[in-house]
């Protein structure tokens, strides 16, 4: 049995040759559809009447299509980015999906900000666009033997819950490689998810993995619980050079159990999601805990260690659906999702893994989106954030920034939310998508940005445009944050 799992680690390893690609995920944005379980991982298969050139025989289905993406943003300064590209993608019945994508181009965007991500200067900036870097690559292989299991193998991102944000994991940082074991028997539906991270540090980079465990149960035809349990590990350390743990493999182990078998400081994370749908409305929501003790919640000590966040939402659609609204308050205690060092954060390559705040805040998002016709839509979004640590220093941390140690704390006790200096941020943005071709999913955007940040008694207030050609096909967080 331990063969067995050796090898499949050693499979997942050659995954990570891949380290720049994306797999494919749908960016129409519709938020959710009736009998569409969007809290696990998606099943990628071709949609109908997609691509501009395809082959077809037998069963089996060859698709080409063209990519685009050229974004603008005028602020202070004008920054252009442009890229081109194409993918391929095959299916073989409803057995296997197999995509291969490349884009290439250039853009302005100054490389300490943006290329080398830095996590203080692009959540603390009134504005940043994450573009695409110069060259990026999209690969994934999705194969389902039977109506129980599908197996999926490639490097990217995920999300998962139905907010835009998510506590759990979610899809705004950068890429990673993977392999997930997809298996649904009953009213059960269970996620093993394998994810091989990487840091760069001053000496080089590092290699760090993790293990989730998600599963869902219907509780009833519209109320969907589901359970999360993830395990960030160093596949080295000073004395141990112990790989892919082959504990963590096992499909139905508990992680915290095993880690104390295992005498480590892995960092191990648990949560809830929820979801229950009301007729076209869904009320969803998450809690994640790090670390805590009864205790000292109890006692309202706001010990350091209390470590946890919430999330309460509700989306749906009106108006025929035509109308497409999500509305959610996201809080995080400070220290949350930080460990020992950044190869045990959940973080991966300077991004955080779960909220791109980090931790040490309350949001509010809405988003709402108007369909005009099939080839017009309009959207409106509003985020009001409140956000500690603008007085942390590189030795000194108030639990903001997750790839800071939580030992470079200054006391133990009284942690609230926005401690070590406020920033209170709102971000408006008006805007309108024309679909120009439909089968590659090709628009033309612009979007007025307006925001507002205070620190202390500084007023900050930043208006902007930002405009482009792309195919939705490929995916963009410009301006999500």
């Amino acid at each position: 049995m331990r063969k067995l799992l050796f090898v499949i680690s050693c499979f997942c390893l050659v995954l990570q040759v891949f380290a720049q690609t994306k797999p494919w995920n749908k960016s129409q944005d519709l938020f959710w559809t009736q009998g569409d379980n969007a809290s696990t991982l998606p099943l990628t298969f071709l949609e109908e009447n997609r691509g501009l050139r395809s082959w077809e025989k037998g069963k089996s289905t060859l698709v080409f299509s063209p990519l685009i993406n050229f974004e603008g943003g005028v602020f202070d300064d004008l920054l252009m980015t442009g890229h081109l590209g194409a993918q391929l993608e095959m299916q073989a019945g409803k057995k296997l999906y197999v995509k291969l994508g490349a884009m290439a181009g250039s853009n302005q965007v100054d490389d300490g900000s943006f290329w080398e991500y830095n996590y203080k200067l692009a959540t603390s900036a009134p504005y940043y666009m994450a573009f695409h870097p110069l060259f990026d690559l999209d690969a994934v292989v999705s194969y389902s033997p039977n109506k129980i299991f599908n197996l999926q193998a490639g490097v990217g991102e995920f999300q998962l819950g139905n907010g835009q944000r998510s506590l759990l994991l979610s899809d705004v940082g950068k890429n990673y490689p993977y392999a997930a074991l997809n298996t649904k028997v009953w009213k059960l539906k269970l996620l093993n998810l394998y994810q091989f991270f990487k840091e760069n540090t001053t000496t080089g980079s590092l290699n760090k993995y993790a293990a989730t465990h998600y599963l869902s149960v219907d509780v009833t035809p519209n109320f969907e619980l589901s359970l999360f349990e993830t395990v960030v590990f160093q596949p080295t350390d000073t004395t141990w050079n112990r790989g892919y743990e082959l504990e963590y493999l096992n499909p139905l182990l508990f992680f915290r159990p095993a880690e104390y078998g295992l005498g480590s400081s892995d960092n191990v994370l648990l949560g809830l999601n929820a979801n229950y749908k009301l007729g076209h409305h869904l009320i969803f929501g998450q809690f994640i805990i790090d670390d805590g003790a009864v205790t000292e919640l109890l006692n309202r000590t706001r010990w350091w260690a209390n470590k946890f966040g919430v999330q309460v939402g509700v989306k749906g659609n009106l108006l025929n659906d035509k109308l497409h609204y999500s509305t959610e308050v996201n809080a995080v205690r400070p220290f949350t999702y930080s460990h020992l060092n950044t190869t045990q954060n959940y973080g991966n390559r300077g991004f955080a893994l779960a909220h791109p705040a980090g931790a040490n805040f309350v949001e509010s998002y809405t988003r709402v989106q108007y369909e005009y016709n099939e080839t017009l839509m309009f959207n409106f979004t509003f985020m009001h954030l409140l956000r500690g640590g603008e007085n942390d220093r590189e030795d000194f941390s108030s639990g903001t920034d997750p790839y800071q140690a939580y030992t470079e704390r200054e006391n133990e006790y009284g942690y609230t939310i926005a401690n070590g200096g406020a920033l209170r941020r709102t971000r408006l943005t008006l805007g309108a998508q024309y679909e120009l071709v439909k089968k590659i999913q090709l628009v033309v955007f612009a979007n007025g940005i307006l925001m507002n940040d205070r620190v202390e008694q500084v007023n900050t207030t930043a208006v902007g445009l930002h405009f482009g050609v792309k195919t939705n096909l490929w995916k963009s967080n410009s301006y999500s944050f």
